[in-house]
């Protein structure tokens, strides 16, 4: 089984499609879909958490559309149930084809930041890949954030972190996608008129949100709870 939730599922006409294995056409899929930014490109990967079944098709994403930045925004376990599988290594470990290597990890209040590398095993003229990996980890299961400021202070860092990166991929988040997407863009809108000096989740309104995401989509149960 390749997705987490029966009921969610990736949209037909922005699915990300990865390379067919030996013309096995179950190879080729993953539940994620591109998402447009506000410039109008495809900026951003949405995708489920990885699961231990998908984690070899989830590097090889990766790998295939050049990703270079990583956004989770939930944590491993919470009350003895698994959100999410700790799909990166502890210190290396081989996914398929690929070997990952956990390089540094900084652990924060109400977030953590890990840095991997990545490489392909039959691939020797590819150089290693860079991947920065952006964790918010004060947002508990069926909730809201425990300082809610704090995503949009998150938010922030991600968005330096796309602009120092520079990476030729779009970003991949997973969990929480629509709603943080939204600040995303927001955020966005915000700089585009001169950066501020501060900005807070009073800014946000919910018509933006809902407005923004696309109706009766099940990924909006968080915020909707």
């Amino acid at each position: 089984m390749k997705n987490r939730y029966s009921y969610i599922l990736p949209y037909d006409h922005s699915r990300v499609k990865l390379t067919l294995i030996d013309g096995k056409q179950d190879s080729g899929y993953i539940n994620a879909n591109y998402i447009q930014g506000f410039s109008g490109a495809n900026e951003y990967i949405a995708t489920q958490a990885p699961m231990p079944a998908t984690f070899d098709d989830f590097w090889r994403m990766v790998w295939e559309k050049e990703v270079r930045i990583i956004v989770m925004l939930t944590v491993c376990e919470e009350h003895g149930k698994v959100l999410c599988d700790q799909y990166w290594p502890s210190e290396t470990a081989a996914y398929g084809p690929f070997t990952v290597q956990k390089v540094s990890e900084v652990i924060c209040k109400e977030w953590t930041i890990r840095h991997l590398t990545i490489n392909r095993l039959k691939d020797v003229d590819s150089p290693v890949r860079h991947i920065s990996q952006l964790h918010y980890t004060a947002w508990p299961d069926r909730g809201i954030p425990h300082n809610p400021s704090s995503l949009i202070t998150f938010a922030e860092l991600v968005r330096e972190e796309i602009q120092i990166t520079k990476g030729p991929g779009p970003t991949v988040l997973h969990c929480r996608n629509n709603i943080y997407l939204c600040i995303a863009v927001y955020l966005k809108k915000v700089y585009r008129r001169g950066k501020p000096q501060s900005i807070t989740m009073d800014h946000m309104k919910m018509p933006t949100v809902l407005d923004w995401a696309p109706p009766n989509n099940p990924f909006l149960e968080t915020l909707l709870l």
